[in-house]
C-alpha cells in the first residue's frame, strides 16, 4: 500500500504566473465541488463518476 503524505492545500503557496498550475487547481475545485453538490443532493451516480476505479474512501 502506498502511503501519501496530506497536505492541507490552501496553505501551499500558488505561483500566480504559472497559468497551468492556476487552471489544474481551477479544475480540481470544480470537480470537488461538483462531487460534493451530487452527494448532497443524492446524485450518486453522478457523484461516483468523480472517481475513478481505482479510487479508495475512507469514511470518518
Amino acid at each position: 500500500m502506498i502511503k501519501m503524505e496530506v497536505k492541507d492545500f490552501r496553505k501551499i503557496p500558488l505561483d500566480q504566473q504559472n497559468k497551468e498550475k492556476v487552471l489544474d487547481r481551477i479544475k480540481i475545485r470544480e470537480l470537488m465541488e461538483y462531487e460534493r453538490y451530487a452527494r448532497d443532493n443524492s446524485l450518486y451516480d453522478k457523484a461516483a463518476s468523480c472517481y475513478s476505479d481505482y479510487t479508495t474512501c475512507i469514511l470518518v
